[in-house]
């Protein structure tokens, strides 16, 4: 058996169109909003359409505070049915004025997930097994589901609403042809009351099977499986804070990862961290993740990544924001995984079919000397 990185298990399969996709913003205040004119309005714990649902199942976030600046990306997939060209919205809250920037490609949280991915071991196997006949197919890599365009307007998409009561943001989308849960027009009020900025994030929605979407081919149903435009969200702040109020009113459970980066080991102070998993925590420097160079350079090339794991099974249950401080906690090394490298030979298990192919080459050499013999028998 030989190892190596899990980072290619981890890391996206191919480059997509609009960044580290899923969607960057301040993760858990993060509101999705499907609109359009035609159809009932539907709110569904945190995402609310009016022509059909969409609900936030999976955010994997990095972050990083530099300089009294928050940095923060998101990965963030979506799950419900839409009407294809469905306009949806996606609510950030900061808790200062933040300058928002369309990311391009995956490369930063790719680093992100090589940097802290576990060793892998590669088992080679000839043989085929229980798994080869159940006819269970591979994972889909999150990474590989299709983008939601982002709105295509004068502000590319994205809309400072600013301070704002409660009432004032909820009447922006409503205005719009958005409808606003009362469970999510409280997280709002919430954060309004402390002074928070809100953002939009304006995406057309389509079902996954829609041609410019997928694979070209038409759309038969209103299933989305998708991620959300991404962005990076710069914002002064002076602890790092991850939102999650807004996610309380989801009614789908909720997958988190959060990266974060420092000059040393940053664990979770929230009265949530119980429930955490703390995956990786360890140093990293630009000459083993060129990746993390935008992130690292400011720390002089080289820092501490802490992964921390948590699934929220009922969101109603979330009670704060997700906060980070100094930690005195070592090291953590996530332990090796080992992966099947199946040896095909002609369609099929190499194993069998090699021993298949001995056996007639065999039975073969069997007949040719058996007629040799047979043949200087009858020269006799």
């Amino acid at each position: 058996m030989t190892a190596r990185r899990a980072a290619a298990a981890r890391v996206s399969r191919a480059r997509r169109p609009n960044g580290i996709a899923r969607a960057a913003a301040v993760a858990g205040a993060v509101a999705v909003l499907g609109g359009s004119l035609a159809g009932p309005a539907a709110a569904a714990g945190g995402v609310t359409t009016t022509a059909g649902e969409l609900g936030v199942i999976r955010q994997e976030a990095a972050m990083a505070l530099v300089d009294g600046n928050e940095h923060l990306v998101i990965d963030l997939n979506v799950t419900g049915e839409l009407d294809a060209g469905t306009g949806g919205m996606l609510l950030v809250a900061t808790p200062s004025q933040p300058t928002v920037t369309p990311l391009a490609d995956d490369s930063l949280l790719d680093a992100f997930r090589s940097a802290t991915a576990p060793v892998e071991i590669v088992e080679e196997r000839w043989w085929p097994d229980l798994e080869s006949f159940s006819g269970a197919a591979d994972e889909v890599d999150p990474g590989d589901q299709p983008v939601l365009p982002l709105v295509a307007d004068e502000t590319g998409g994205v809309y400072g609403l600013g301070p704002a009561g409660g009432n004032d943001v909820a009447g922006w989308f409503t205005a719009r042809g958005y409808a606003v849960s009362q469970g999510m027009l409280n997280a709002i009020n919430a954060y309004a009351a402390g002074g928070w900025h809100f953002t939009a994030i304006g995406f057309t929605a389509s079902p996954t099977g829609a041609g410019d979407l997928a694979d070209g081919t038409a759309a038969d149903d209103r299933t989305v499986e998708a991620r959300l435009p991404a962005v990076e969200l710069v914002f002064p702040t002076g602890e790092l804070v991850y939102p999650m109020l807004l996610s309380a009113d989801s009614s789908d459970a909720l997958e988190l990862r959060t990266y974060v980066l420092g000059a040393e080991r940053l664990d979770r102070t929230d009265p949530m961290r119980g429930l955490s998993k703390v995956s990786f925590a360890g140093a990293v420097s630009t000459s083993v993740e060129p990746g993390l160079a935008p992130w690292l350079d400011p720390l002089g090339g080289s820092g501490y990544i802490t992964a921390v794991d948590q699934t929220f099974t009922s969101p109603s249950r979330i009670s704060s924001d997700i906060r980070f401080a100094t930690s005195g906690y070592g090291d953590v090394t996530p332990e090796p995984v080992t992966v099947a490298e199946r040896k095909i030979l002609l369609g099929m298990p190499a194993g069998p079919v090699l021993v298949f192919g001995g056996m007639v080459v065999l039975a073969i050499v069997g007949i040719v000397v058996s007629r040799v013999l047979q043949a200087r028998d009858d020269e006799r």
